[in-house]
């Protein structure tokens, strides 16, 4: 895909049509503050920055929504299904866990509807009745589970100590508390599949569970962030990789990541 500049070229010129606004209008007050009190004078000149910086970042959260309803909503299409490979591609699915082991997450996670996969629990919990809990789920569920003496690089560091030697084609990360659904990979597939350039696909995101009234009223954040803030991101700026819900191939040759 095709970057464009075009949104944020927007963003920075009704920032500096504003910014330059309260420039024009306070500059006589800084000259003055400026000679008679240098001190405070600059303090105040600081201050407008910093006022200068919020307003960029909140132009920018408006822009953001405004532009994905009016303008890029209708533009993007899910890829069509496709059949399965005659020889699936071998996937991992990665489950990271540091004491965070949740065995309903996991349970529910695994129920994919496709066959060439497997998946391996990246264990740096250190806590006995953790240890016992992935020990236990891992018997009873035929999953492999392997640890590691140190754990340098925390998170990073799990996954690269694993996937350094493993056997894959792709691999899917897991967060401890994630749940994709039965369809995730034959649907990520289906991403790889539609253009070779593709490395990375990325999934979007529901917060669910919320039992708190903290997670409630923040869990909308979070479901408006990923079909807004993120696919804006993948069009128009600089899109990262969030560390859970993801299919990763094994090909060096990564040039595009796709949002879905």
């Amino acid at each position: 895909m095709t970057k464009s500049p075009a949104l944020y070229r927007v963003i920075l010129l009704v920032w500096a049509a504003l910014f330059g606004l309260a420039l024009l209008t306070t500059a006589g007050s800084l000259s003055r503050e400026i000679t008679q009190r240098p001190v405070a004078g600059v303090l105040a000149l600081v201050t407008l920055l910093f006022i200068g910086y919020f307003w960029l970042n909140g132009i920018k959260d408006v822009l953001y929504t405004a532009w994905y309803y009016l303008v890029m909503r209708g533009r993007i299409r899910p890829v069509r299904r496709r059949e399965l490979h005659r020889h699936p591609p071998r996937v991992v699915m990665v489950y990271c866990t540091r004491n965070d082991f949740n065995a309903n997450s996991l349970a529910a996670s695994m129920k994919q509807r496709y066959t060439n996969v497997h998946t391996v629990i990246l264990d740096d919990s250190d806590k006995p009745e953790y240890l016992t809990m992935i020990d236990i789920f891992a018997a009873t569920h035929d999953v492999q589970v392997v640890r590691r003496e140190n754990h340098v690089g925390f998170k990073a560091g799990n996954l690269n100590n694993y996937l350094t030697g493993a056997d894959y084609d792709y691999f899917v990360i897991l967060d401890s508390d994630e749940i994709i659904p039965p369809r995730f990979i034959c649907r990520m597939l289906d991403y790889f599949a539609s253009d070779q350039s593709i490395g990375i696909v990325q999934a979007t995101h529901v917060a669910t569970r919320n039992v708190t009234r903290f997670q409630q009223k923040f869990s909308l954040g979070v479901d408006s962030h990923w079909p807004v803030y993120q696919s804006m991101k993948n069009r128009y700026g600089f899109l990262s990789l969030l560390g859970h819900g993801a299919m990763v191939s094994r090909l060096i040759r990564i040039q595009g990541v796709v949002e879905v």
